[in-house]
């Protein structure tokens, strides 16, 4: 019983990290097209509200930050895999493209 349960964890956490893997190389791919819109990178990890939240190294602490900003299409949410944040994303009144998508994902950086 406690072998099968193992078996079936390393096998939930293998898919997991797969997965993981999978999302960052065809989201690193699909970057090339893209022509318009801004980054907006959060860590709970290693983030500060007081970035500006537009690269890696300056990454926003918490999810608030979001609400005072306005999100227009080709705009991506990059939330850093292994950050936990409490709260929830209210987006009101926001919508991308077809063509240029409002983005909200995990990446590691």
């Amino acid at each position: 019983m406690r072998k099968t349960m193992l078996r079936s964890l390393s096998l939930v956490l293998t898919v997991g990290i797969c997965t993981s893997l999978f999302t960052v190389k065809a989201y690193a791919a699909d970057d090339n097209k893209r022509t318009i819109g801004r980054d907006y990178y959060i860590s709970s990890i290693r983030g500060d509200n007081k970035n500006d939240a537009t690269t890696e190294n300056k990454p926003w602490e918490t999810l608030d930050k979001l609400e005072r900003i306005e999100l227009q299409p080709g705009d991506r949410v990059l939330l850093e895999s292994g950050s936990v944040f409490n709260g929830f994303i209210h987006l009101k009144d926001v919508s991308g493209t077809k063509e240029n998508p409002i983005e909200i994902t995990k990446l590691w950086w």
